[in-house]
């Protein structure tokens, strides 16, 4: 996956969605890939527990979902991260927390 492909799908994602679920999302990747009523069922608690993203209604949630498992699927977590500029203002603070600790843990 080329690193424009990633860019595109982290903002799809957004990043700090991407960030604040991206260790739940790998956790539970099989049941999320194969699962549709489990995968329904991650994305109305994405949906109700909003926090740094923001989408009207539970669609919102399921694109960024996607986008998130379109990187994950390519095993391109790590690269997603390193392009996350954790000095951003738009990252919350414990979001941007998350990348490095992740990143450190990688190492």
């Amino acid at each position: 996956m080329t690193p424009e492909k990633i860019n595109r799908l982290l903002c799809t994602a957004g990043k700090n969605f991407f960030i604040l679920h991206i260790e739940d999302i790998l956790e539970s990747f099989d049941r999320l890939d194969t699962d549709p009523n489990f995968k329904a069922q991650k994305i109305r608690e994405y949906y109700q527990e909003q926090h740094g993203f923001e989408s009207k209604d539970e669609y919102g949630i399921r694109v960024r979902l996607n986008a998130v498992l379109q990187i994950v699927r390519a095993e391109e977590v790590k690269s997603a991260l390193e392009m996350i500029n954790t000095d951003d203002v738009r990252i919350l603070p414990e979001a941007a927390k998350t990348v490095k600790r992740l990143l450190r843990e990688d190492e």
